[in-house]
């Protein structure tokens, strides 16, 4: 899940799209920070 959303991949469709949505949605924002908090954190190494 992390990988789809943390940075956002801007070469795929859904990654634009998304970018796009968190530029002009402040709701997206803040569900986008509570989602990346939520998520465990990427494995080291």
């Amino acid at each position: 899940m992390r990988g789809l959303v943390a940075p956002p991949d801007e070469g795929s469709p859904f990654g634009r799209r998304y970018l796009t949505m968190l530029q002009v949605s402040p709701a997206v924002v803040m569900a986008h920070s509570a989602l990346v908090g939520a998520l465990p954190p990427r494995p080291s190494g």
